[in-house]
C-alpha cells in the first residue's frame, strides 16, 4: 500500500510534466493550464465515485468501481506463490484445473457469462490485476491510470470534432470535457473509461493533416490500439461505430458531395448486415436484458423500468423506438427521487430541449458539416438502440449513454445558428 501511495505521487507528478511538454496531451491553441484542469476535473470525479461507492452505496459486491478491482485483487492474492498461474489468467490462456479454479474461486465476476465475442468482466479484472503489481491495493493509483487514458482519449475526440465540426473552440472544449455524465462515468476506473480511450484513439487519426509526415503509419496504429481497447471492453461500441466509420471514411476518399449517396449505401450495408447476423444479435440481446433483468430483480434494484422483451429479428425491430425513448427521455423521470437521479433528471433537461434547437435556430450545413453530422447520429442512434434493448435499469442506460453525449450533442449543434441564440 505505501508502495502503491508513493508510486500514485510520482504518476500523477509524470502526467503532469508531460501534459505540458508531451504531444500526446496538446490540444492546438489551447492553454496546458486548461488542459491541465480537464485532466483534474476527471481525477476529482474518479476520486468522488470512490467516495460514494464507498459510503453512499457500500455494498461492494454490486459496485461496478470496486467489484473487477476486488476479484483482481483476490486472484492476485491467491496467486502470490503462483505467478505462473497468475501469468496464465492475465493473458487469458489457461488451463481448468486445481490451480487456476483455486485461484478463480473467490471471484464474484470472472465467470459471468460472455456477451458477443469477449468477456469484458473478466478483461477489467486483468486490467487491474496487472495495476495491481505496482498499486498494492492502493486503488486511487488504478483512478490515475484509467483517468490518464480517458483523457487521451477525450483529447482525440476533440480533436476529430475539431476537424470536422464548424461549431466555435469554446463549445467543442464544454462539449468534450465538461458534459457533467460523461465526465463523470469516465473518470474511474470503470469500462467507460477504456471506451473513451478506444473511441479517442480510432477517430484520432480523421483529424490528421494530410501533409503530416509519416501519417499513415501513426493512423494504423492509433486504429489498432483503439479498435484493440473497444473490442476488449464493448464489442457493441465497434458494432455502434463501424457502420458511422465507413459512411465518414467514404465521404473523405470521394469527395462529400455524395453524401445521400453514401448516406444510401450505408443503410443498404446496415441492412443486408442485420438479415445476416441479426437473429443471432436479437438471441444474444435478448439473453442479455433477461440476465440484467434477474440481476436487477435479485439485488432489489429500485430504477427497473418496462422494456419491450423479444426473441427474434422483427421483434428487435419494432422495439428499438421505445427502446430509444427510454434512453433519451425516461432518465427525465426516475422511478424514485434521490440526489444522483435527480442530478441525472435535471441534466437530461439540457439533453432533451437541445432537441428543439435545430427547429428554432435552424443553419443551413454545407456538405462537411452534413457529413460529419451524419456520422454522429449514425453513431447515437445505433448505440442508444443496443442500450435500450438490452438495459432494463435506468441507472445503467444514464451510465452507458454518457460516452454517446458529445456525439449526441454535436449532432444538433451542427444545424443551431448560434448567432440566433446569442442575439
Amino acid at each position: 500500500m505505501l508502495i502503491g501511495s508513493i508510486l500514485f505521487i510520482l504518476f500523477f507528478l509524470l502526467i503532469i510534466r508531460l501534459i505540458y511538454h508531451s504531444k500526446l496531451f496538446e490540444i492546438e491553441g489551447i492553454n496546458k493550464h486548461f488542459v491541465l484542469f480537464a485532466f483534474l476535473l476527471k481525477l476529482i470525479s474518479g476520486f468522488s465515485l470512490w467516495l460514494i461507492y464507498s459510503h453512499y452505496y457500500p455494498d461492494r459486491s454490486t459496485a461496478d468501481i470496486f467489484k473487477y478491482f476486488d476479484d483482481a485483487t483476490h486472484i492476485f492474492n491467491a496467486t502470490k506463490d503462483q505467478l505462473s498461474i497468475r501469468w496464465q489468467l492475465l493473458i487469458g490462456n489457461y488451463p481448468i484445473n486445481p490451480e487456476t479454479t483455486e485461484a478463480i474461486k473467490n471471484t464474484q465476476h470472472w465467470d459471468l457469462k460472455e456477451f458477443f465475442v469477449v468477456n469484458d468482466n473478466r478483461n477489467m479484472s486483468r486490467i487491474h490485476l496487472l495495476i495491481l503489481h505496482l498499486s498494492q491495493g492502493f486503488f486511487h493509483l488504478h483512478t490515475l491510470i484509467f483517468c490518464t487514458f480517458s483523457m487521451i482519449g477525450s483529447i482525440g475526440i476533440y480533436r476529430f470534432f475539431r476537424r470536422y465540426s464548424s461549431l466555435p473552440s469554446y463549445i467543442i472544449l464544454a462539449i468534450v470535457f465538461f458534459l457533467p455524465s460523461t465526465v463523470f462515468w469516465s473518470s474511474a476506473p470503470l469500462k467507460e473509461c477504456w471506451l473513451m480511450f478506444g473511441l479517442g484513439l480510432i477517430l484520432w487519426p480523421l483529424s490528421f493533416n494530410p501533409s503530416t509526415p509519416n501519417k499513415l503509419f501513426k493512423q494504423i496504429l492509433l486504429f489498432i490500439i483503439g479498435f484493440s481497447a473497444l473490442i476488449m471492453m464493448k464489442v457493441y461500441v465497434i458494432f455502434a461505430l463501424a457502420l458511422p466509420l465507413f459512411f465518414i471514411l467514404s465521404n473523405s476518399i470521394f469527395s462529400y458531395k455524395k453524401n445521400i449517396l453514401l448516406l444510401i449505401i450505408s443503410c443498404l450495408l446496415l441492412i443486408f448486415g442485420s438479415i445476416l447476423i441479426g437473429e443471432d444479435v436479437a438471441i444474444k440481446l435478448a439473453n442479455k436484458q433477461e440476465e440484467f433483468l434477474r440481476l436487477a430483480i435479485s439485488v432489489n434494484a429500485n430504477s427497473i423500468i418496462p422494456v419491450t422483451s423479444y426473441s427474434k429479428l422483427e421483434g428487435l425491430i419494432l422495439s428499438i423506438p421505445n427502446s430509444l425513448y427510454n434512453v433519451i427521455f425516461r432518465p427525465l423521470y426516475p422511478n424514485s427521487i434521490n440526489v444522483f437521479s435527480l442530478i441525472a433528471a435535471i441534466e437530461h433537461i439540457l439533453y432533451a430541449g437541445i432537441i428543439l434547437l435545430p427547429i428554432f435556430f435552424f443553419k443551413k450545413v454545407n456538405s462537411k458539416e452534413l457529413a460529419f453530422a451524419i456520422f454522429c447520429t449514425l453513431f447515437v442512434l445505433l448505440g442508444f438502440s443496443i442500450i435500450g434493448l438490452s438495459t432494463p435499469i435506468l441507472g445503467a442506460i444514464v451510465r452507458y449513454k454518457s460516452i454517446f453525449l458529445p456525439f449526441y450533442i454535436i449532432a444538433f449543434l451542427t444545424f443551431v445558428d448560434l448567432k440566433k441564440i446569442i442575439r
